[in-house]
């Protein structure tokens, strides 16, 4: 893990060593992390983030398998289902 060289944005007088978890604006301390707490703040917006939103997907036609070996049981699905997430 690489040290962080960013200065603190609530003081601007030391490097910051922490990061808030709602905005990740740096900050070097607890008095600077309660300063700057005392505004509401949020995530900022990235075009890279996932969806909130599960798409529904459906079938147009049913799925035809030869036995029952070849469908998932529920374990299997949740266990794939946790990789996307």
């Amino acid at each position: 893990m690489g040290g962080s060289s960013r200065q603190c944005l609530v003081c601007n007088g030391v490097q910051s060593k922490y990061k808030c978890p709602g905005c990740l604006l740096p900050y070097c301390s607890l008095l600077c992390y309660k300063k700057h707490k005392e505004i509401p703040c949020s995530k900022p917006e990235s075009a890279e983030e996932k969806p909130t939103a599960v798409p529904e997907f459906q079938l147009e036609r049913p799925v035809d398998v030869d036995g029952p070996s070849e469908v998932l049981q529920k374990l299997q699905l949740e266990a794939i289902g946790h990789l996307f997430l």
